[in-house]
């Protein structure tokens, strides 16, 4: 007698294990894995289609997985089915796949319901995986994954979003809404020194034969590159998280590296999270139960303003680096705005920064193939504050130090990005005029020169104001609002002159 055609579907039936994470669990290190593993799971029948081969050797990237993101979000559900039923299914003999991606765990409900379907007819039962973690380390290494790749400039705690938890469950309820008991959840805690092994008992992996991973993956910060990364972050506005942060890795892959504890913090993250952590341990029976954190009631001392050797890495990367085109303006402002900061503990390094800021604006005009001053001329024209910055000193002084001139000239290089015509129009033989029969004479410390600088607040104006050489030597640099005059013809505005 002949299979049924339920048997029949059933005995053809393939099943995917979908990898969602979540976030901070290990998921970049099980990529590797997988990705160094590929061909010999093929062997063994289990289907993991390297579509980023770079993962192997330590990127951190998106997995796999990150193609049918994309088709989930676009609603590109045709493209999806396809990257489902022949991409990750890619060897026809195989009826095992594994689809890896954290970014999966941020698709709707709509999403989910659809991958569903599409493998509901195509025979392909889908089993979901994922991890959690204690709630506050979970929390303190997401907020460090921004700082390497999303910019933050914040210490951890100062935004309400570092100790939000609710994320992670929303991306479990979603998931268990649609596969039920085909959700499955791990403690990573539990499996964090073994994840490849707790991963492989998850999928029916044979780790014998296996190659093992032979250095940390995407490791998180120590706490002084932290403090280091999120000051350099405000430099340059998150453009070059990612590679500055790689390349502070790179130099120290295997630094150990722990979490900061903060007794206020652990309170607030203990109060935040006690529900959710509650019912995902109800939810899926989790054994050992899942902590809301590790804390031993010692308090981590962070790191104080860091010295100029902690910037050392990024000095070096910043010399070595060399950028696309379209991040040469970003680059160039970066470059000036690190020299800033250089030059308080190094005169050379900060003028070798300067000299390539002038090599990326060159290049820039040389692409563009218009002049420098034309380019100025039309951002100053958008803008519309401007400010005097006036400086004072008594030139008939000489305790002026011999480097002075030397470091006045990298202030004016540093201020030139947002300098408006010359950098510096110098002034001489001032005279004061006074009332008849009190004579002509100069005044001391007399006006030097003065700057017109373009800027959206007279804080950042000061603040550049307040790096100016001639504070050293006795001088005073003066700050004002230019305001616009009433001309004929033109409507009356009211003005307020700030200084």
């Amino acid at each position: 007698m002949g299979l049924s055609t339920s048997a029949q579907i059933k005995n053809a039936m393939k099943t995917l294990y979908l990898h969602i994470g979540l976030g901070k669990t290990g998921t970049s290190a099980l990529q590797s894995w997988l990705s160094l593993n590929a061909e010999r799971l093929s062997a063994q029948g289990i289907d993991y289609a390297d579509t980023v081969p770079e993962v192997k050797y330590g990127e951190s990237l998106s997995g796999n997985g990150s193609a049918l993101h994309n088709a989930c979000v676009s609603q590109d559900f045709d493209t999806a089915e396809a990257l489902l039923t022949a991409t990750y299914f890619f060897r026809p003999e195989n009826s095992v796949a594994i689809v890896s991606c954290e970014l999966l765990q941020g698709i709707k409900s709509s999403s989910i319901n659809e991958i569903k379907k599409i493998c509901d007819r195509n025979a392909i039962e889908v089993k979901v995986i994922a991890y959690v973690r204690s709630a506050y380390e979970a929390l303190f290494s997401t907020y460090t994954q921004f700082v390497k790749r999303g910019a933050y400039t914040h210490r951890f705690g100062e935004h309400p979003s570092d100790i939000a938890f609710d994320s992670s469950v929303e991306c479990l309820r979603r998931y268990l809404d649609v596969f039920q008991e085909n959700l499955h959840v791990y403690n990573y805690d539990v499996a964090k020194t073994a994840i490849q092994m707790s991963f492989a008992a998850a999928t029916g992996i044979d780790t014998k034969g296996l190659k093992p991973l032979r250095s940390k993956v995407n490791r998180s910060l120590s706490f002084q590159e932290i403090e280091t990364l999120r000051r350099v972050n405000a430099l340059h506005d998150g453009a070059f998280s990612t590679p500055i942060s790689n390349y502070v890795i790179a130099k120290s892959p295997s630094l150990g590296t722990s979490v900061f504890y903060d007794e206020a913090l652990v309170r607030r993250v203990r109060e935040a999270t006690a529900d959710s952590v509650e019912w995902i341990n109800r939810q899926f029976s989790l054994h050992p139960v899942l902590r809301i954190d590790f804390f031993d009631g010692t308090p981590s001392e962070w790191p104080g303003e860091p010295a100029f050797n902690d910037y050392q890495p990024v000095l070096r990367w910043a010399l070595d680096y060399a950028p696309a085109p379209q991040q040469l303006p970003q680059f160039a402002h970066f470059l000036k705005e690190f020299a800033v900061l250089a030059v308080e503990h190094s005169e050379g390094d900060a003028l070798t920064l300067l000299q390539k800021a002038r090599a990326s604006q060159n290049q820039i005009v040389a692409d563009d193939g218009a002049p420098a001053e034309e380019e100025d001329e039309q951002r100053f024209r958008s803008a519309e504050t401007f400010y005097l910055m006036s400086y004072f000193h008594d030139s008939d002084a000489h305790d002026h130090s011999p480097s002075f001139a030397k470091l006045f000239g990298l202030w004016l290089e540093m201020i030139e990005a947002c300098a408006v015509g010359s950098t510096l129009c110098p002034l001489e033989n001032t005279q004061i005029i006074k009332a008849a029969g009190q004579g002509v004479q100069p005044r001391h410390p007399s006006m030097s020169g003065y700057s017109v600088i373009a800027a959206d607040s007279i804080e950042k104006v000061v603040a550049l104001a307040r790096r100016c050489p001639l504070l050293d030597v006795g001088g005073t640099v003066e700050v004002s609002h230019i305001v616009q005059l009433y001309q004929p013809g033109q409507p009356r505005k009211a003005h307020q002159v700030e200084g």
